[in-house]
């Protein structure tokens, strides 16, 4: 449990630091290694997570993708 909860907190800082260094350059601009700089993590921690930069980003879009669908479907519900 504890192993699972490490492991989610790793992934979160990894995307939260993807987002905003995508934000901030662009993704063609952005390196593995400022991700895990922003996110204060090793380069080992992403590639545990992530075997190339482009699952990265694919992840990133399905989470972007699953957060609009959960909320588009609370607001329908109301």
């Amino acid at each position: 449990m504890k192993h699972q909860k490490m492991r989610e907190r790793t992934l979160n800082k990894l995307i939260e630091s993807g987002i905003l260094l995508i934000s901030e350059q662009g993704y063609g601009n952005m390196t593995i290694n400022q991700i895990v700089t922003k996110a204060n993590l090793s380069k080992d921690a992403f590639c545990a997570h992530f075997p190339a930069k482009e699952i990265f980003l694919m992840k990133i879009i399905s989470e972007g993708i699953e957060f609009y669908t959960d909320t588009s479907s609370k607001r329908l519900q109301q």
